[in-house]
């Protein structure tokens, strides 16, 4: 059973991710968890609504449609917690109940904000080792609010040390499969001297029509450019997590990319859990 962990801080940019989280769940289907982390007085009531946005899709006939949600094989459970650090709190959920995905919005904090208030998408998406889709607060994303629907055609893949590519291509042709997306323009780019992995087409498994694009000076600002100037729907990327320094200070390439893109980012692990 697919197992999908969205947390929410409430805000109205988080609307957005909650839809794309929710979207995967119902496509699983399994199990949707959505954790909020509170200092003071919060209900599950005032989590976001699955079963009024399940209404909107026309997925359900009306919010107490308990055959219709049966039929969507959708467990959900809304959990509150009041640990205080929203990593903490996600991450001791997640020991006691692994997911598979995780779908994540973040405010894209940049310079003294960012060492000031830590950004809680960067660290459980370097602490949980998961598949995570972040959403930057802004971004309507590739889930429309019009019945859920999905808008998906155009993917940027950077191209790095090969086991990362290879690993971002099964995550992406999972994500993929999951949306019911059929066939999608995947724009590959390489910086400097990377290589694309001979493998890479085959694993998309004839999902995607190939465009190959080579760019050269810093990795981050050449992602982020091509992606904006492709108009792209999502940018697909592996990481290895922090390995360096200057990891530490400043983010893997990976987190670097969150702070600027104006596209929902899906990020796999170096490895998957077994």
């Amino acid at each position: 059973m697919i197992h999908i962990f969205h947390p929410t801080d409430l805000s109205e940019a988080g609307a957005t991710a909650f839809r794309h989280a929710l979207r995967l769940a119902v496509a699983a289907p399994g199990k949707f968890t959505i954790l909020h982390v509170t200092d003071g007085e919060a209900h599950r009531s005032d989590l976001p609504g699955v079963r009024q946005a399940l209404v909107d899709w026309g997925l359900l006939r009306h919010p107490e449609d308990e055959e219709g949600l049966t039929a969507l094989r959708l467990a959900v459970r809304k959990v509150i917690s009041a640990e205080g650090d929203p990593v903490a709190a996600c991450l001791d959920h997640l020991i006691r109940h692994p997911a598979h995905w995780l779908v994540l919005g973040t405010g894209q904090r940049t310079g003294a904000d960012r060492l000031l208030k830590a950004s809680v998408a960067e660290g459980l998406m370097r602490k949980a080792r998961v598949p995570a889709l972040v959403v930057p607060a802004g971004v309507p994303g590739f889930v429309l609010p019009d019945q859920g629907r999905v808008a998906l055609h155009r993917v940027l893949l950077p191209v790095g040390p090969p086991a990362l590519s290879r690993m971002a291509g099964i995550v992406l042709h999972d994500l993929l499969q999951r949306c019911g997306v059929e066939r999608v323009e995947v724009h590959t780019l390489t910086v400097g001297e990377a290589a694309l992995p001979a493998d890479l087409h085959d694993r998309l498994n004839g999902r995607a029509a190939f465009t190959h694009h080579q760019a050269d000076g810093d990795v981050v600002d050449a992602i982020v450019d091509t992606a904006d100037r492709l108009a792209v729907d999502l940018v697909a990327m592996a990481t290895e997590g922090h390995d360096s320094v200057g990891d530490a200070l400043w983010g893997s390439r990976a987190e670097q990319v969150l702070r600027r893109a104006r596209t929902p980012v899906l990020v796999a692990p170096s490895q998957l859990p077994v």
